[in-house]
């Protein structure tokens, strides 16, 4: 009984480490999930950090050209756009144009929206903050850029037989704001270098 009673208290401590070292174990690993997942976050913030600063760039470039340098429908453009869009196949009902809320793309997009009023069509304009620009030049927006709509295509064809050149962007849609009958938009974005 001596003997048991001496190897309880040593039985009791050999317990307690095992326990303990579980337990600093177990601690150690969720320390270093904690430190695998900070440095996920910190990757990501990092690449977002990068796009905005690309972003900031684009836009400063952007914000420094005088007007005497601002993009313009020539009258040789826009009267081609005028008379394909008088035809009955090219016909729009309604057409919703986006532009990067600054001097330049406004006025550019307001150029195409007296065109596209001028053969009957309801325009609907948006502005979006300059933080919102991923891409420059004049695009026509599509909810899929991989597959665009038959009449996303048409369009962009349209505009490109006016020798006006685009590309695709995604249409990111501003809620209940649009709910316009396209599925397509036309986006004026900052002017390319």
């Amino acid at each position: 009984m001596i003997q048991v009673i001496k190897t309880a208290p040593v039985a009791v401590l050999l317990c307690l480490g095992i326990i303990g070292y579980a337990v600093y174990y177990a601690t150690n690993a969720f320390n270093w999930r904690q430190i695998e997942n900070l440095n996920t976050q910190n990757s990501e913030q990092q690449a977002h950090i990068g796009l905005l600063d690309n972003q900031l760039a684009t836009l400063q470039q952007g914000a420094s050209i005088p007007p005497s340098q601002w993009r313009r429908l020539d009258d040789t453009q826009r009267s081609k756009l005028l008379v394909l869009l008088s035809k009955p196949e090219n016909k729009l009902s309604t057409v919703v144009i986006y532009a990067i809320s600054e001097s330049e793309p406004r006025q550019f997009a307001s150029q195409f929206a007296d065109a596209f009023r001028a053969v009957g069509a309801q325009v609907i304009q948006r502005e979006v903050p300059l933080n919102t620009a991923v891409d420059v030049g004049l695009m026509v927006g599509v909810e899929d850029i991989n597959n665009p709509m038959p009449e996303a295509k048409r369009f962009a064809e349209l505009l490109k037989n006016a020798d006006i050149n685009t590309h695709y962007t995604l249409w990111m849609r501003m809620g209940n704001a649009d709910n316009a009958p396209v599925n397509f938009d036309l986006f004026v974005g900052p002017k390319p270098w």
